[in-house]
């Protein structure tokens, strides 16, 4: 139905479900609407770094259940689901450092260099410290990354959607739930 200022929207059917939701049911209902919304940021995220890097191009072995070997490319960001005992509410924290070269390619490094090519003498610089090299010629650079900001412009492509995607995937999963109840 609509009016002069947007939509009206009906939502008998999801309040009476969640008057009839217990407190584990509504708390798993929160949790699975904030990890469904939280996937659509880190989906762009791997996108991005999968075009712009070559970090999801290593693969692991992972064994099943069956013994079978499977060479899989795992994502790189990942969505934690927590709780706030202060305030007891729900919290849904997408990151990137579940694998720490993401890292340098975010937010880049300075140049690097060796510290040089051939070692003649070693020494200490107090009794018992340990020992440093003396290095003969200068080191030479071996480069630098930098700076992609690929899960920065990730969250700016996401934002809107995300916090749309909210209250629509809450109805739902409270639907899935009052309806397995019911059933």
């Amino acid at each position: 139905m609509a009016n002069k200022s947007g939509f009206f929207v009906d939502d008998k059917v999801v309040m009476a479900a969640l008057d009839a939701l217990s407190g584990k049911e509504m708390k798993s209902a929160t949790r699975s609407a904030l990890r469904k919304s939280a996937n659509i940021l880190k989906r762009e995220t791997d996108k991005l770094f999968a075009q712009n890097t070559n970090l999801t191009r290593r693969n692991i072995m992972v064994t099943t259940r069956k013994g079978k070997v499977i060479r899989k490319a795992p994502g790189k960001a990942m969505v934690k689901i927590y709780q706030d005992k202060a305030t007891k509410m729900q919290s849904a924290k997408v990151h990137i450092l579940q694998d720490y070269m993401m890292k340098w390619f975010e937010m880049g490094t300075k140049e690097r260099r060796t510290k040089g090519r051939k070692v003649i003498g070693e020494y200490r610089k107090r009794e018992g410290g340990r020992w440093y090299r003396w290095r003969m010629g200068k080191g030479h650079r071996t480069g630098r990354i930098s700076a992609g900001r690929y899960f920065e412009r990730a969250q700016k492509n996401t934002e809107r959607r995300v916090f749309d995607s909210i209250d629509s995937n809450l109805s739902q999963a409270i639907i899935r739930i009052w309806n397995k109840k019911n059933m």
